[in-house]
């Protein structure tokens, strides 16, 4: 998973469009998937702004993409019932959406 994982992001890091993007929003891992911490960490490395998938609720738009500054933020994140590190629901009610203000040019 380890070798996988940056090879992923190496390549990823390679693509013209997400060079070209300014906005990126990014899954972020649960157990036994590609680990796309390091993703993350080489877009806010190249001055990408990067958002996170925040589930708020049960209906299929109740997600919202969230800003997150560095990878150390989204490393003090709780993480859900499926492993994955998540913004707890106080903190990310009042963050913006990236998805409804615009601000995402590609989506990983």
């Amino acid at each position: 998973r380890i070798r996988l994982s940056a090879a992923v992001t190496q390549r990823a890091l390679e693509l013209p469009a997400l060079q070209r993007a300014t906005g990126v929003s990014v899954f972020l891992s649960m157990p036994g998937e590609v680990d796309t911490s390091q993703l993350v960490a080489g877009l806010l490395a190249a001055g990408k702004t990067v958002y996170v998938p925040k589930v708020l609720g049960r209906d299929r738009h109740d997600m919202k993409m969230i800003q997150v500054a560095s990878s150390e933020v989204i490393q003090s994140f709780p993480l859900n019932k499926w492993g994955i590190p998540e913004m707890p629901d106080e903190d990310a009610q009042n963050q913006p959406c990236g998805a409804e203000t615009g601000s995402i040019d590609l989506v990983f």
